[in-house]
This record gives structure tokens, sequence and C-alpha cells, in this order.
């Protein structure tokens, strides 16, 4: 196969950056300009100039789909270009962790909780603490997420006197860690800062890593938070061959923890570092840049840019001014129908975009009045939906019998003679005891207060987990998966319902099943890959460009999309920009500005 020149096709700014291999680099690429191409083609010519082979290279993107398209393209340019590590932090840091766990006190077989998972944890030990229990768990969990990304530990906490929620957060903060371990468990935030711990307890394990990745490169860096800048800097060590590809005018998660000012503190920390600016765009016309040019600008601080484009025609972006939310979505949609029926657009072609959830409602009575298909981007995933994280839940307590969340959730799911009282006694000796629920089933006949038949029913439960656990080497995973779900009665349990809801659950486990069979195939194991993949997967890695739909989404939720045709709808004081007096932080125009 002949590969192409990476320099090949590239504008002088991005040679420049692609070719300065050496040393400390920041690329801030405007929005359209090319980065995921400079990304690419400076991975491919650090290969093709022998530099470094392909597993020594390690690329950082934010989602899933990112990684496997930088991978792709590495691939058309260079030879063995999809051997290089690229991944997003947590797929990557979780990779890294199943390879050092014993060094942070974990079996490499820990489980991965989710969002839902890890609220539900913080859930439990509110009702533990009578009195607390009116604080929503969401809540709580998001103090102790970015208290965790900033590094904050539970005995480090000081909740301020005047704020009852971080007396609150400090009580949970401690005893969630706990037992989070106590269960052998990760949650997200941990796939990040566990590795920061360890390459600070262990320096020789930092420095085989640092060696093994010489080249590191992380796209979309004005999105990452203090703990992913600090894991960076300490993987680049002393010689940084460390790209950063970013845009501090495109930040728009500060919600989430993202640090804009990692943009800023990079020449500080990072010494002689080279700064390269992709200021052409290819996607949109010079009147759109215009606009956006002019909102951003106004920013109290910035990396000065100006983007710009050879597009210098198009159509100038209009306002359309509407008495309430039902008229501009009955607006909207009518122009879309009528450029759709004219021909000359494809449904696909139109976004509709909001700055919050709430406003969807408006535009999906208004498209089903009409029978116009739609999709909304970011609406709650497959692998969210009750019965798949019930299945899920299945198989990962049947991997890591310490995982009592998993227990927990599917222990009556379907009904199997365990009543609350039951199992409130077996959590409370289970505490007693100091061991996992799992132990505590098989052990049921010395809880204390249990009759014959919960101790029998207990027990069995017990042994059949077990069973579960000992097969799982010894037949194919798409046997063992449906093993699992048979024997449990889950499957049967689905079966027996005759609404069309419950129908669509049975379809939706199918489903499942089916993708575990294509994806692993007749071999045994490697369901691990598959329960990590799901657990990081993120809305925006199961965009279907292709389908023939009109997009709804969330501004944030449309960043890296484009569309041939957007609408921005409530673009009105106190919405876009959003005052929200319940929002965690306080209200930053600079954000809104950037987001818009």
């Amino acid at each position: 196969m002949g590969w192409t020149d990476p320099l090949k096709g590239l504008n002088e700014q991005q040679r420049s950056a692609v070719e300065c291999t050496e040393g400390p680099v920041l690329v801030l690429a405007g929005a359209g300009s090319g980065k995921t191409r400079v990304l690419s083609h400076r991975i491919a010519y650090i290969l093709t100039q022998q530099q470094a082979r392909p597993w020594e290279i390690l690329a950082v993107t934010f989602t899933n789909k990112a990684a496997a398209e930088l991978r792709e393209r590495v691939a058309r340019i260079a030879p063995d270009g999809d051997k290089v590590t690229a991944g997003t932090f947590h797929s990557v840091m979780l990779r890294l962790l199943r390879r050092e766990a014993k060094a942070v006190g974990y079996p490499s077989s820990f489980s991965v909780f989710d969002q839902d998972d890890s609220a539900r944890l913080v859930k439990e030990i509110l009702q533990d603490h009578q009195g607390d229990s009116n604080w929503k768990e969401r809540r709580i969990h998001s103090h102790i997420s970015r208290l965790k990304n900033d590094m904050v530990q539970p005995d480090q906490f000081e909740p301020a006197a005047n704020r009852p929620i971080e007396a609150v957060v400090a009580l949970v903060y401690k005893e969630y860690e706990k037992r989070k371990r106590k269960l052998a468990a990760m949650d997200f935030d941990d796939l990040l800062v566990m590795p920061l711990y360890l390459f600070k307890d262990n320096p020789t394990v930092l420095a085989n890593w640092s060696a093994r990745w010489r080249f590191l490169h992380v796209d979309e860096y004005q999105d990452t938070n203090l703990a992913q800048f600090e894991l960076m800097r300490m993987l680049a060590g002393p010689k940084a061959n460390f790209c950063a590809v970013g845009d501090d005018d495109q930040s728009i998660y500060g919600w989430r923890g993202a640090r804009v000012e990692n943009i800023f503190r990079f020449r500080e920390v990072f010494e002689g570092t080279k700064v390269f600016r992709l200021e052409q765009n290819y996607r949109s016309t010079q009147p759109i840049l215009d606009v956006a040019h002019a909102v951003v600008s106004g920013s109290s601080r910035r990396e000065e840019k100006k983007l710009w484009t050879d597009r210098h025609t198009g159509a100038k972006p209009s306002v359309l001014s509407m008495n309430s939310d039902r008229e501009e979505a009955d607006t909207i949609c009518e122009r879309i129908a009528r450029d759709v029926m004219s021909g000359k657009r494809a449904y696909r072609d139109f976004a509709v975009l909001y700055r919050t959830n709430e406003q969807s409602r408006a535009f999906e009575n208004a498209l089903i009045d009409r029978r116009m298909p739609y999709q909304i981007v970011g609406s709650m995933s497959f692998y969210r939906r009750r019965e798949i994280k019930d299945a899920l839940a299945y198989f990962r307590l049947a991997l890591n019998p310490r995982d009592d969340i998993s227990l927990k959730r599917i222990i009556k799911e379907p009904p199997r003679g365990i009543g609350d009282k039951t199992i409130e006694r077996l959590i409370a000796f289970s505490r007693q005891e100091d061991i996992s629920l799992t132990e505590a089933l098989i052990q049921a006949a010395d809880v204390e207060d249990l009759g014959p038949r919960a101790v029998k029913k207990c027990v069995q439960f017990g042994l059949q987990l077990q069973e579960w656990r000992n097969a799982y080497d010894r037949i194919s995973t798409a046997q063992w998966t449906r093993l699992v779900l048979e024997g449990s009665g889950f499957l049967e349990r689905l079966k027996e319902g005759d609404t069309f809801e419950e129908q669509h659950r049975l379809e939706n486990v199918e489903d499942l099943l089916i993708q575990i069979r294509e994806e692993i195939g007749d071999a045994k194991g490697g369901l691990e890959g598959f329960l990590e993949r799901v657990s990081l997967a993120t809305d925006i890695d199961k965009f279907d460009p292709a389908a023939d739909n009109i997009r709804l989404m969330t501004v944030h939720a449309a960043k890296g999309l484009e569309f041939p045709v957007v609408y921005l709808a409530g673009l009105e004081r106190n919405l876009f920009p959003l005052v929200n007096e319940f929002r965690e932080s306080e209200h930053d125009p600079d954000e809104e500005r950037r987001l818009f």
C-alpha cells in the first residue's frame, strides 16, 4: 500500500504545527480550522519520520468516536497508524489502572460505576443518615465529583459554616469513598484521580508509563479539568514532547469542572512552548464568522485570534422575532417543511439548537403534529434504559461478587422470595461481618431473624451467582450472557409482559444480547471490555449523521457537529445568555459568549 505524504494538502500554519514535533507545542485551533487533520497528520509525520513506534504515541480525545476517527485517519497516511494509543481520558486511564490495580489496592476486575450507580450509592448513604435524606443525591454527587476533579480528598475538605449542603457533602464524601473501595468499584472521577495518586506514590510506575508514551497529544485542551491537566503534566516529564490542541473560545464546560485557564497556564508550566494559531476556517462562511467574532471578542480574557475563510459569499445570519415559544416552534417547523417539500433540502440538513433541554417540548409537539421525523440528540441512551441496566448489572455482579450496588439493583428483579426486610438484615449482617452482600447470601443461615424459607432463597441465589462466575471461562460469552439472563428468570419475566412497553423492553434486551454476540463472537471471556465501553459511552458517540431526521439538541450537544441549516431558538434575555439562580456556579457571561 502506498502511504500519503503527511504534509500534503496542509496550509502553512497547519504544516508548521505538524513539523514541530520536539518539546511542548500549543496549537490554538479555531472552530472548523482542521484541528483533527493537524492531529492525525502530526502523528503520521512522527511515524513516517521514524521518531517513534505507534505504541509510543498517546492521543487523548474527548469522545470514543473522535478517537476511532483519529486512528482511522492516521492509518490511511502511515503504516501501523491504527496501533497508536488513542482514546478518551477515561478509557486510557482505565486500561492503565487495570494493569496497575494492585498498586492502588484494587483487584484488576474492579467495576466501573456510571453516573446512575454513583448516585444510587450516594442515595443509600443519605438514607442511612436520617435527616439528610431530603438532599438530592445527584446534587450531592455533583459536589463530590467537583471536589475529586480538583484533587480535594475527603479529609482535606472543610465545609463552609454558612453552607449546610457542604456539611452533608463532607459526611457523604468520606463514606462514599469508603464504601466504593469495599465494593471493589471506581467511579468516572476515580479513573482520572486514581492514576494521579498512583504516580505520586510510585515514581517508578510514573517513569515506566512516561517512557512508554514518548509523544503526547491532547485534543480539546480547553475542556480539560485540573486532574487532567496534572495527569498530562506528570506523564510529559522533563522532556515534554507534548502537543495540546485547543481553543479558549470554545471552552463551554465550566459547569462540569473544565478549566479554560489550562490553555493560559500551558506556556507557564511548559517552558519553551511553541504556539501555532490555526485561523483559516473551512466550515462556515465569512458572514457567520463575523457574527461569531463580534460576540466572542467581548470576552474579558482570550487568546487573540480571528477566523477567516475563502468563502466570502453566503447567506447572512437572520433574526426571527416571535411572541411565544409555540409560535417560534411552529414558524421554524413550517420553514423546514417548505424547504424539504421544494426538494432543496433533506430533513437531515436541519438542526434546531436551544440553550436548555426544557425548550425541546414545543418543537416535539410541532413536529409530531406535522408528522415530521426528528431525533433528540442527548436524550436517554439505550444503555441507560431500565431493562438494559438490569441486564448489565447481572453481568457485572457475576464477574465482580463484591459489586453490592449491582446486587441491590437486581436482587428483586425478577422477584425471588427475598423481601425488603430480608435485604435489610443481609445488609446489616454484611456490614457487621465486613463482607460483601454476595457472601452474606451464602451465609444467610447465620443472619439473625431470617426464617428457613428466606435463608433457602438467599443461599440458592448466592450459589447461582457462584455457578455463573465459574461458568464464565468454560463457554462462549454469547452463551454465558444468555445463561445468566435465562437462569435468573429475568428473560422469562420480560416475556410474560403483554403490553407494548413490556414487549419493547424484551426486544431491547434481545438487541443487547445480539450486540454482545456480534462484538465478541464465539470467544470465551471479553465481556469486561464490552462493559467498560458501555460505561464510558457518551450520547454523541451514538449520533448517526446519516439518518434522515431533523436534529433537536442543546447548543452544548452540538459541539463539533455541523449542519447546512441551523436554527438557534430562544435567543432572549435570561435564557441565552442563561441566568439561572439555581446553578451551582456563578453565571459566567464569558462562557455564554463562547457557547454562542
